[in-house]
């Protein structure tokens, strides 16, 4: 990889900020066992695929910081990792709907491996954009 630009750090931290932090804001509040109330579920199908506060849904709108990152230079197979996880939820989506426990849990892994790839990229991207060793 080139060497990374400020801006394609802050495009970093804004993928983990309003895609990663919201898809996984219901996620990390499920029980790990027993049933979910419904008002959970509810919460999770929100962050997974109803729109931000910014206006586009999650998918949307790391698509197109996505696109953003890779015009700045930054090719990580992280953003690969994501995408093939946002495609996974979507076909999931009605397994939510429907209340299918083991795919409900099975989405919420989903959404906390988003932010985890994504943290983790701003996160490396920051340091070196600040030019220390990663």
């Amino acid at each position: 990889m080139t060497a990374v630009t400020e801006e394609a750090a802050s495009i970093a931290r804004a993928l983990a900020h309003d895609v990663g932090k919201y898809v996984a804001r219901a996620a990390r509040n499920l029980p790990r066992e027993g049933n979910l109330p419904k008002v959970l579920i509810d919460m999770l199908s929100r962050d997974l695929y109803a729109p931000l506060p910014s206006g586009p849904t999650p998918r949307a709108r790391f698509d197109a910081l996505a696109a953003e990152l890779r015009a700045a230079g930054v090719a990580d197979a992280r953003l690969a990792e994501v995408s093939g996880r946002f495609e996974g939820l979507a076909a999931l989506r009605g397994s939510l709907e429907g209340g299918d426990l083991a795919l409900i849990r099975r989405a919420a892994e989903e959404a906390l491996a988003i932010e985890r790839a994504l943290s983790s990229l701003a996160n490396e991207l920051s340091t070196q954009a600040r030019g220390e060793s990663a």
